[in-house]
C-alpha cells in the first residue's frame, strides 16, 4: 500500500487580480479537489494577498516556520499555477532549494512539473520567467503612462495639501485649490516675513487651528507643486525637468523662491560640525557593561577644580557605576600584557592554526565541487533555452531577460569558483604572522587607533567585559583565546575561574576547560585577531 502524502495548499491573490478569476475561495476549492481525487492530505492551509515578486509576505513566512518546526510532516506544497508561486525567477529558484532540504516538493496543479526529469527544468524556468517578464512589462507600461502625464503638467502622485482632485468632462482628473489654501499661502508669507518654521507652526495652530509639524512644513515649503510647477526626475539619460503644470498655483513665483532662498540660508547656518562619537581617551566605549544592570558604559570628560579635564566611564542607566577612564584603560592593557603567548602555548597555538587551515581546505573543495555542478546546470540551461529561442518557442524579450539572468547566475558561479581556487602557498606564512603578532597583543593594540581598538577588542572578547575591584570579568572567551591560556597558565586557577591575575570567567558560566565541550563541536577557530 502506498504512503499518504501530506500536503500544504496555497492560494495567492494580489490587489489587481481580484476580478480576474483569481479569487482565494476558488483556488483553495480547487486545490481542496486535487487532493481530494489524488487521495492526499491537507495538513497545512494558507491564503495570501501580497504580490509575488518577493518572499517577503506574512503567510509564506508564517508556512517556512511551520514546516521548519514540523519537518518531515509535508511532503508538497500545492499552487494552481507557477505564477501563484512567484513573480521573481531568481527569488523562486532560492526556494525551491529552501523547500527542498524541508523535504517539500513544490507543485503546481494546473502545471505540473516533474522535476526529476532534468529537461522538464527548462520548462520550469519558462513557467516562472513568463509572469516575471509580464510584471516588467506592466511596470514598463505604467511607468511611461505616468511619466507622459507629468510631461501633460497633469499630477498624478498624491494630493498635497491645499488642493482636492476633482475629474474634468473629458474624463481626466485635475487639482483645485480647495479651503486650506489660503492657509498654505499665509505659511508661505510668514517663511518671507523673516519668522522660522516652529514659529510658523505655533502661529497656524494658535491663529487658525492649522496643526502640522516641522517634519511636514518643510517638505510643503520645498513643493513646487504649489508655484504651479511639476518636478520631473532625470534618469541616465536626461537631468531633472521642471516644467508648468495644469493646475492653479496657491502661490506666486516670486513668493516660492523668495521662501527658497530663505530656506536654503537657514540650512547652512544649521549645518554646524558634529562631535565625533569616539574619543580616543574612551577606546573602551561600548566594551565594558555596568555589573549593576547590564547596560553598556558611556563616557564623557568633567573639569576638576584645578579645570583640568578628567575622562570617566559610567553608566547612563541605573546610574551606580563611575570609574575613572585612564584607570579602565590601564586594567584592559593589563589584561592583554598577560594574553600573550609563551613558548608551550605557541606550539598548541600553531597546532591550532595547522587544523584550521585543513579543514578550510576540504571545506573549499567541497564548495568549489557544488559551484562546478551549478556552473555545467547553468550552461546546460542556457543552451537548452538558446535552442527554445531558435526553434521560435519565446520571443525576443522572452529569450533576452530569461539569458540575462542566467548569465548573472553563470558569473556569480565561475566568480565563487575563482576565489575558492585562490593559492594556498602563503598558509606558513599566516601562521607565522598570527603567532608574531600574539606575542605583541599589548603593542598591537596601543598602536592602533581608536576603531582599531575596539574592533580587535571585539574579536578577542564574544561578550562584554565588566570592571570590579581592579579586574576584568566577561561570561565567555575566544574559544581559541581560552585553549591557549589553559595551555599557558595551567589549572590551577580552573576553579576559581581565574584566567590570569586581571581577568576572569564569570560565575555564571561554567568555563571550558582544554577538551572543548559536545555542543562546541561547529565551532571554528578564527583568525580574525592576527591574520593580516
Amino acid at each position: 500500500m502506498s504512503k499518504i502524502k501530506r500536503a500544504a495548499i496555497m492560494g495567492r491573490v494580489s490587489s489587481d487580480e481580484q476580478a480576474k478569476g483569481y479569487s482565494l475561495d476558488v483556488q483553495i476549492d480547487a486545490l481542496t479537489g486535487y487532493c481530494v481525487r489524488n487521495n492526499i492530505e491537507i495538513v497545512y492551509t494558507f491564503k495570501e494577498d501580497h504580490s509575488a515578486k518577493s518572499f517577503d509576505r506574512p503567510a509564506f513566512k508564517e508556512f517556512l516556520r511551520f514546516a521548519k518546526s514540523n519537518k518531515g510532516k509535508i511532503d508538497l506544497l500545492l499552487f494552481t499555477s507557477w505564477d501563484r508561486f512567484s513573480r521573481n525567477t531568481a527569488d523562486a529558484y532560492e526556494m525551491l532549494g529552501v523547500l527542498k532540504r524541508l523535504g517539500i516538493e513544490p507543485q503546481a496543479t494546473e502545471q505540473p512539473i516533474d522535476l526529476s526529469i532534468p529537461e522538464n527544468k527548462a520548462m520550469l524556468a519558462f513557467y516562472l520567467a513568463i509572469p516575471e517578464i509580464e510584471n516588467d512589462r506592466r511596470s514598463i507600461k505604467i511607468t511611461g503612462g505616468i511619466k507622459g502625464a507629468l510631461k501633460e503638467g497633469r499630477w498624478v502622485g498624491a494630493i498635497p495639501r491645499g488642493y482636492c482632485r476633482v475629474r474634468e468632462q473629458n474624463g481626466k482628473t485635475q487639482m483645485i485649490p480647495n479651503s486650506d489654501a489660503p492657509m498654505i499661502k499665509r505659511l508661505f508669507m510668514w517663511i518671507e516675513d523673516g519668522f522660522n518654521q516652529q514659529e510658523c507652526i505655533r502661529m497656524a495652530m494658535d491663529q487658525f487651528g492649522y496643526k502640522i509639524d516641522k517634519t511636514r512644513l518643510s517638505i510643503l515649503l520645498r513643493n513646487p507643486l504649489y508655484v504651479g510647477k511639476i518636478l520631473i526626475k532625470g534618469d541616465l539619460n536626461c537631468t531633472d525637468q521642471l516644467i508648468d503644470a495644469k493646475h492653479e498655483a496657491i502661490v506666486n513665483e516670486s513668493l516660492f523662491f523668495a521662501v527658497q532662498e530663505r530656506l536654503n540660508i537657514a540650512s547652512q547656518h544649521s549645518n554646524r560640525v558634529k562631535a565625533t562619537t569616539k574619543d580616543e581617551a574612551l577606546p573602551l566605549r561600548g566594551i565594558y557593561k555596568c555589573h549593576h544592570c547590564g547596560n553598556n558604559l558611556t563616557g564623557s570628560a568633567s573639569k576638576g577644580k584645578s579645570g583640568r579635564g578628567y575622562y570617566y566611564y559610567h553608566c547612563n542607566h541605573c546610574k551606580q557605576l563611575r570609574v575613572r577612564a585612564d584607570y579602565a584603560n590601564l586594567v584592559i592593557e593589563n589584561v592583554l600584557r598577560e594574553i600573550e603567548l609563551t613558548q608551550n602555548a605557541e606550539r598548541v597555538f600553531e597546532k591550532i592554526m595547522k587544523k584550521y587551515f585543513n579543514g578550510s581546505a576540504a571545506e573549499r573543495a567541497r564548495k568549489k565541487e557544488i559551484h562546478s555542478k551549478q556552473l555545467a546546470e547553468t550552461e546546460k540551461r542556457i543552451k537548452n533555452l538558446e535552442e527554445l529561442f531558435l526553434d521560435r518557442s519565446l520571443s525576443i524579450e522572452e529569450f533576452r531577460s530569461l539569458k540575462d539572468s542566467l548569465d548573472k547566475d553563470k558569473k556569480k558561479q565561475r566568480d565563487e569558483i575563482i576565489k575558492l581556487e585562490e593559492d594556498r602557498s602563503s598558509v606558513d606564512q599566516k601562521i607565522k604572522n598570527a603567532i608574531k603578532l600574539s606575542k605583541g597583543i599589548r603593542e598591537l593594540y596601543l598602536s592602533l587607533d581608536v576603531h582599531g581598538k575596539s574592533k580587535l577588542l571585539c574579536s578577542i572578547f564574544p561578550e562584554r567585559l565588566e570592571i570590579e575591584n581592579g579586574k576584568c570579568r566577561t561570561p565567555s572567551l575566544h574559544p581559541a583565546l581560552l585553549l591557549v591560556l589553559r595551555c599557558a597558565k595551567g589549572s590551577e586557577n580552573k576553579k576559581a575561574g581565574n584566567l590570569t591575575d586581571n581577568l576572569q570567567i564569570s560565575r555564571r558560566v561554567e568555563p571550558e576547560g582544554v577538551e572543548p565541550s559536545s555542543n562546541q563541536g561547529s565551532r571554528k577557530v578564527s583568525t580574525c585577531l592576527f591574520a593580516n
